[in-house]
């Protein structure tokens, strides 16, 4: 990774003050020819230290830009992929409208769903980081079942995986897991994103969650772990990061994982991945048991 450049402001502070303290000795004193030298050394430092500052800030300033632009750039992505499951659902409906084979009209219903489906947690995350960005927005906390919340979320994935008969979902949450006070809306967004992408990347083998209590830190981290495609190394440090998602993909939009890590510092949380190409993925989720 490369270093940024180091911030001069303090020597600057310093060396402005030395050659004001040099000025003010040398007033009166023109024939002093060593403090004349000195005040000049000082003033020529000052101006090169100034120099590589506005450099500083000039990169700094070109960096933000460009990931302006590239925001930008994704946002305009994203935009775009939000019409593909509109033009999908179109499509099947006018399919469905025109067969005759009731399960070949059921197979385009369900195509659907599907697209509607991501359709809707697509622009439901978007809506939730908007939200984020607003300090104006306290999220709602109350007490909140996670075993419940983890359950109800697991029957609704298995319905999902039906298409993927070699897929199989393994419920390891922990017996001691405790209620945990928490923004229940937000904490079911996580749950439903986490689970997603598992199924959306992983063809066959195991998705497994596991929740557990850590007593001494009184927190509970929750994984989300499958035996998918993997990510590269070089890609793990931005997936949270907004429109940072699978550009290999048409459904990746990279709001997903953004949301989750949104929503784990309104909960005063941590994220964290784990993953090698081609042996699967791990997401960690943990927040603290008071909120």
């Amino acid at each position: 990774m490369k270093e940024s450049p180091p911030n001069h402001i303090a020597k600057i502070a310093r060396l402005e003050a030395k050659a004001a303290e040099l000025r003010n000795r040398s007033k009166g004193r023109g024939d002093d020819v060593a403090l004349q030298k000195r005040l000049n050394a000082a003033l020529a430092n000052l101006a090169d230290l100034r120099g590589l500052e506005i450099t500083r800030i000039s990169g700094k300033l070109q960096q933000t830009i460009r990931d302006i632009e590239r925001q930008r750039e994704r946002a305009a992505e994203t935009v775009h992929d939000l019409k593909v499951p509109i033009t999908v659902c179109l499509l099947n409906l006018e399919l469905a409208s025109m067969e005759n084979d009731k399960r070949e009209e059921a197979d385009y219903l369900v195509s659907v769903r599907r697209e509607l489906e991501f359709l809707l947690d697509t622009i439901s995350n978007l809506l939730e980081l908007d939200q984020h960005s607003s300090t104006q927005v306290q999220a709602p906390f109350q007490q909140v079942d996670l075993r419940e919340l983890l359950d109800a979320t697991i029957a609704r994935m298995e319905v999902i995986i039906t298409d993927k008969p070699n897929l199989k979902l393994m419920n390891e949450i922990g017996a001691d897991v405790p209620t945990v006070t928490a923004n229940r809306h937000q904490l079911i967004r996580v749950f439903n994103n986490l689970f997603s992408n598992a199924i959306k990347y992983t063809d066959e083998g195991s998705i497994t969650v596991s929740a557990t209590f850590n007593k001494k830190r009184k927190t509970v981290r929750l994984s989300v772990k499958d035996t998918g495609h993997g990510i590269e190394p070089e890609r793990i440090p931005y997936l949270f990061d907004l429109y940072q998602g699978d550009a290999k993909r048409q459904d990746s939009t990279g709001v997903g994982l953004a949301f989750v890590k949104q929503a784990a510092l309104a909960h005063k949380g941590k994220v964290a991945l784990e993953s090698s190409r081609g042996k699967g993925t791990t997401v960690y989720f943990e927040i603290p048991v008071g909120g």
